[in-house]
């Protein structure tokens, strides 16, 4: 259901990656909005299930998704993204 769900936000948001560092990966992402949406999916689906597993110990998801957040943080203020 979540996979349902999320696909269709991710479609009809047009929410894509626009850079993947590969550029087999880049091609097919940025020639097909099917594979695209497919892959921003499946990566939201990691992510979810991810949490998941961690979820399982008293405050670690908390402390794991800040770094994470933080990490992404400054990726984004070093590469220019606002």
């Amino acid at each position: 259901m979540s996979s349902v769900v999320s696909f269709l936000l991710i479609y009809f948001l047009d929410i894509r990656i626009l850079n993947a560092q590969l550029s087999i990966l880049n091609n097919l992402i940025n020639s097909h909005k099917i594979i695209s949406s497919i892959f921003v999916c499946l990566s939201l689906l990691f992510i979810i299930n991810g949490c998941n597993f961690i979820d399982g110990f008293n405050g670690l998801l908390i402390i794991h998704s800040i770094i994470i957040l933080c990490i992404l943080y400054f990726i984004n203020y070093q590469n220019g993204n606002v």
